[in-house]
């Protein structure tokens, strides 16, 4: 993925960070960064993301600290 990204920065003649920025602001807006989702974009994104998961039964356990963290000390 990084080779990848490396050159993907390379073609367009900007540094990897510039890249990664550009890829992270146009992709996934920063919450501070006002006007950049709106509602409407917001809602549309989550039922593209949710599409063909219909089938699939809601989640109704939980997790604890441990299950979240399991690789930290």
């Amino acid at each position: 993925t990084i080779g990848t990204l490396a050159k993907q920065a390379s073609e367009r003649r900007v540094s990897l960070d510039e890249h990664l920025r550009t890829l992270l602001t146009t992709s996934y807006p920063n919450p501070h960064n006002e006007g950049l989702f709106d509602d409407d974009q917001f809602n549309a994104a989550m039922s593209k993301l949710s599409e063909g998961t219909e089938h699939l039964r809601p989640y109704s356990g939980s997790y604890s600290r441990n299950d979240i963290y399991f690789d930290h000390d």
